[in-house]
């Protein structure tokens, strides 16, 4: 039943590339945030660590810890948009910061400013994940008896889209081999913010009555 019907495709088609990008930001992100500093050395695709003694646990952990404070942040914006305003201005929401911040680390900055740009990030992330469940949790009560099954079959989606995502970015980045640092990572955060924005598409074939709120019954 679940697989049987055109419409609900849509929405496997929508989770698939709700996450091209997770995989992607949470490898990426903090390893060019850590290259501009003085700790390494990029040389194309090519790291080369500065210093016998090197530390590199403790910058990356921080980075880190920065990365699950925006998610969380970002999780909370969006369920309180997805439940009390509207899910689909909470998706469109995060797709644009998501693309829009992926853009911001185009620009040549100090390693505190792209650490907010890495917070902004992860944010979009958090919030774009917390609308993606607040859709498909919705438009899985048309299916009492499977409810269950269809939430969980959308995430299998978004997990394959995450592996896909990594996979093909990681390819993209391996035949950049050649150019300039900067000019790689750039090439892949441009790329990341057009994968982004392509889950746009199939959110728009998604009738929008089957997941956003009624909000006459909620008051």
């Amino acid at each position: 039943m679940i697989f049987g019907r055109a419409k609900n495709w849509k929405v496997y088609i929508y989770s698939l590339f709700n996450s091209f990008v997770d995989g992607v930001i949470f490898v990426f992100l903090s390893l060019y945030i850590i290259i501009q500093t003085p700790l390494l050395e990029a040389e194309g695709a090519t790291i080369e660590i500065l210093g016998t003694n090197t530390d590199l646990y403790t910058p990356n952990a921080f980075v880190s810890f920065i990365i699950g404070l925006g998610v969380i942040v970002g999780s909370l914006i969006g369920g309180y948009i997805s439940d009390l305003k509207s899910r689909k201005i909470s998706v469109y929401a995060s797709l644009l910061i998501t693309c829009s911040s992926l853009l911001l680390l185009l620009i040549p900055a100090p390693v505190p400013i792209l650490i907010f740009f890495a917070f902004l990030i992860d944010s979009s992330s958090g919030w774009r994940n917390s609308s993606f469940s607040a859709v498909i949790g919705q438009i899985s009560t048309q299916y009492p008896k499977v409810d269950s099954t269809y939430y969980a079959t959308c995430n299998s989606f978004a997990n394959i889209g995450a592996v896909l995502g990594l996979q093909i970015t990681g390819l993209l980045f391996a035949s950049l081999i050649g150019l300039d640092s900067y000019m790689i990572y750039a090439i892949i955060f441009l790329f990341m913010a057009f994968l982004s924005s392509i889950g746009i598409i199939p959110f728009r074939t998604i009738n929008a009555e089957e997941y956003e709120l009624n909000l006459d019954e909620k008051k």
